[in-house]
């Protein structure tokens, strides 16, 4: 008499529950880890938006101060008319130095400054 051998094993089953199981996981990792990268990615591409923004904020504010205005009011008034601006300029935030002049602000709890040149003869003591 001839057996049907047409049947799937219960060794077969759990070595292929096995496999799938192994795929899942990592699939999963691989996922998770990509979202990670793509959550900081997009925090730091959002940064950098933000501080672009404020240095061409802040130079054309340059650009257009009068001798008798200072820079770091020019910031901080600014910022309360542009929502998106963030920048908040620091409390002495102009600075001189031999042929460079820096503004110094924050963003996000973050430092930086913005350097102009003001060429040989224009040193403001």
């Amino acid at each position: 008499m001839k057996l049907n051998q047409k049947g799937v094993t219960l060794v077969e089953l759990i070595v292929s529950f096995a496999l799938v199981a192994v795929a899942i996981v990592y699939f999963y990792q691989t996922l998770y880890t990509v979202k990670n990268l793509y959550s900081k990615s997009q925090k730091e591409t959002n940064e950098f938006v933000d501080v672009n923004y404020a240095f061409r904020i802040i130079d054309a504010l340059y650009d257009n101060l009068k001798e008798d205005e200072n820079i770091c009011d020019k910031i901080n008034d600014y910022g309360k008319k542009d929502s998106y601006f963030k920048a908040k300029a620091n409390e002495s935030c102009l600075s001189n130095s031999n042929d460079f002049q820096y503004v110094s602000f924050k963003i996000n709890g973050k430092d930086y400054k913005l350097y102009r040149y003001l060429g040989i003869n224009q040193n403001v003591s």
